[in-house]
């Protein structure tokens, strides 16, 4: 999915946070059940950097331009949240997960993501064994999952 689901309860709070972070500057709107902001200036200058924090300590850093996305309604200066409401599930779509590689770590019943520039080559293959090279990572986040298939192997090629 492109957009990112929140449960409603983080959802909620979510919204709240970034109306009172640009209220003096933005005008909250609602567009077909989806949270809107009419601005006129840079979204990177007016928005907040939000951090979403997980159980077990990972943490999501998005700037504006990773939670944002540009009204399809053809208004200038529109942009709405690229979140929707879900009763039951958190899904991290394509928006926050820009330029994120995931890595999975079946020893230790792990799934992360590190920042990574995605138009770099990325050389993915199978194997029992953990390595990473740390120098590739510019930060990294985990989230403790149970997984039971093959473990992901990563490098970074330059």
């Amino acid at each position: 999915t492109t957009y990112a689901l929140l449960v409603e309860e983080a959802y909620d709070q979510f919204v709240h946070a970034v109306t009172a972070a640009v209220s003096q500057s933005a005008t909250p709107t609602i567009r077909m059940e989806h949270q809107c902001y009419q601005v006129n200036s840079s979204v990177s200058q007016l928005f907040p950097v939000v951090s979403f924090n997980f159980k077990g300590g990972a943490s999501l850093v998005l700037t504006p331009e990773q939670y944002l996305v540009q009204s399809a309604w053809d208004v200038a200066g529109m942009w709405c949240l690229g979140f929707w409401k879900n009763p039951r599930l958190t899904v991290l779509g394509d928006l926050v997960l820009k330029d994120r590689i995931f890595v999975y770590d079946l020893v230790h019943q792990q799934i992360g993501w590190a920042n990574y520039n995605c138009a770099s080559t990325a050389n993915v293959s199978i194997s029992r064994e953990y390595f990473v090279n740390p120098a590739q990572w510019s930060s990294r986040s985990w989230l403790p999952l149970a997984i039971n298939s093959v473990f992901l192997f990563v490098t970074w090629l330059r």
